[in-house]
């Protein structure tokens, strides 16, 4: 196979310096993420105008004392960076408040939404891997012009088509035409999800196969005579692997955002209803609970797509060390 394939090792055989040298740069980008980021959402919100104890002064039974009382409590009558830091220095000690509209702590409401968000958010990868893995392999592996034009065309249609869309034709077709409930799944959300990602994954999939075929190692593992379904799947896939894994890694916020849209359309209470339940109500604790955690969360997605990619290239190592 030469010297250029690379075997597979576990993370416990990488040295450990490189992993926390990771770990404490990405727990430094994670800091000043959080900390622009919140900076940014907290002002975007307050010169929005209004918050969730606005539309009181409409209700005659709440009188303007209350009201006055009110704001006093959950601090709306403040400068907005002295809001800012007193909500920065308690999300430092992990309290993010509670939410106004809610009247229940944005910890608890957004972990408890988190879960269906997630569910919905990996049945997508796994539905749009699985497709465009299929379907990258089946065009270099045959290489049949009508195949290679197939896959372009999913290519061209998945990109450009929105999740509105999307969701709406399948609603359409499964409640009007096939007549089945749209809501109580996560299947159909996740279909809806799918075309972005296909085309993504699918483009990279197979340019990253039709690179790694042309290889030295390659050329030596054919004339030892290797099956080409073997020489794919065992030596060229590991070679395509690493830019899957960092779209993987940098699918998660896009997933999420995508998220609001499939749940408000099938009815799902996941983080994406209650991003919109959040900004509807101008309830400013729960928006920054939402944006301080999908912050989190793509974090956490790409720190673990770079472990994941040392772990599949020794390269990486090599490259850390010099």
């Amino acid at each position: 196979m030469g010297n250029n394939t690379f075997a597979f090792s576990p993370l416990y055989k990488r040295p450990l310096s490189l992993v926390l040298k990771l770990f404490i740069r990405k727990i430094i980008q994670l800091a000043l993420m959080l900390v622009v980021v919140s900076a940014v959402a907290f002002r975007l919100l307050d010169a929005a105008g209004g918050d969730s104890l606005a539309g009181l002064s409409d209700n005659p039974n709440i009188s303007a004392e209350t009201i006055r009382r009110l704001r006093d409590i959950y601090g709306l009558d403040r400068p907005v960076s002295q809001r800012y830091l007193e909500w920065a220095a308690n999300a430092a000690k992990g309290d993010l408040g509670d939410s106004i509209s809610l009247r229940l702590p944005v910890t608890s409401l957004v972990l408890s939404r988190a879960k269906e968000t997630f569910k919905l958010a990996a049945l997508t990868l796994v539905i749009a891997l699985f497709v465009s893995s299929v379907l990258a392999f089946a065009s270099v592996r045959y290489r049949h012009w009508l195949l290679d034009s197939f896959v372009e065309i999913c290519v061209l249609v998945t990109a450009s088509l929105p999740v509105i869309v999307s969701s709406l034709m399948i609603l359409a077709i499964t409640v009007y035409l096939i007549n089945l409930p749209a809501a109580g799944g996560l299947f159909l959300p996740a279909i809806s999800l799918t075309p972005p990602f296909i085309a993504m994954f699918l483009a990279q999939s197979k340019r990253g196969l039709q690179t790694a075929l042309q290889q030295d190692y390659i050329v030596s593992a054919r004339a030892k005579g290797l099956d080409e379904t073997t020489i794919i799947l065992r030596h060229a896939l590991r070679n395509a692997l690493n830019p899957i894994i960092t779209l993987t890694g940098l699918s998660v916020g896009a997933l999420i955002g995508g998220s609001v849209i499939a749940e408000t359309v099938f009815g799902l209470q996941g983080i994406g209803s209650l991003t919109v339940t959040a900004v509807r109500n101008r309830d400013i604790p729960l928006v920054m609970g939402v944006v301080v955690f999908v912050s989190f969360a793509v974090w956490v997605a790409n720190f673990s797509a770079e472990l994941l990619q040392i772990v599949n290239d020794r390269r990486l190592v090599d490259a850390e060390r010099s």
